[in-house]
């Protein structure tokens, strides 16, 4: 007489897994660690890398703080959040642009008076050397219109003023345009 046994498998290999709720981490979630008594402040858990993160106009901006100190990283929080707050400037006219850079300038308590004078008045050089700049939009101004005036302005000047009012220039435009290597 043959007998035909059979194993009785554990109850719980018959179970499917229990899907995760909130109240059981996941990786995704542990992987960022906050601070309550420091608002704004990340740590990402696998490098210990701490990072900022803000909410501006409804969009949330993060971005590294560039320390695994937290003593370090609570100083440079604020730099972080300041510059994620600060306002982006409107594309607008050549003369919009100079005016806010000069409104910055007269800011900038880390600046002396002479650097002050010295930077308005490359700004001077430069509308007086390219007149048609302040009614240009920031948009139409091309690497090739500011080379043609800085090949004009070279032949009148000499070199420390004109890499100072070009860095002046640089300071003002937007990013597109003065991002082209050889000016």
């Amino acid at each position: 007489m043959t007998t035909l046994t059979t194993e009785i498998e554990p109850a719980e290999a018959k179970r499917p897994p229990k899907p995760e709720t909130d109240d059981c981490p996941t990786p995704a979630k542990a992987e960022w660690r906050s601070f309550p008594k420091v608002p704004n402040l990340l740590q990402y858990v696998r490098t210990g890398t701490y990072f900022a993160r803000t909410k501006v106009q409804g969009k949330t901006f993060r971005a590294s703080l560039e320390t695994k100190v937290l003593t370090t990283a609570k100083l440079r929080l604020a730099d972080k959040l300041k510059e994620f707050r600060k306002p982006k400037p409107v594309l607008g006219t050549f003369a919009d642009a100079r005016a806010q850079y000069e409104a910055e300038l007269a800011q900038d308590h880390a600046l002396g008076d002479g650097t002050r004078y010295y930077r308005k008045n490359c700004l001077k050089a430069l509308a007086k050397t390219w007149p048609e700049l302040d009614g240009m939009a920031l948009r139409a101004i091309t690497a090739s219109a500011c080379k043609d005036w800085a090949s004009r302005f070279a032949a009148s000047y000499d070199e420390q003023y004109f890499n100072n009012t070009l860095g002046s220039l640089r300071a003002i435009l937007p990013l597109p345009v003065i991002a082209r290597p050889s000016l």
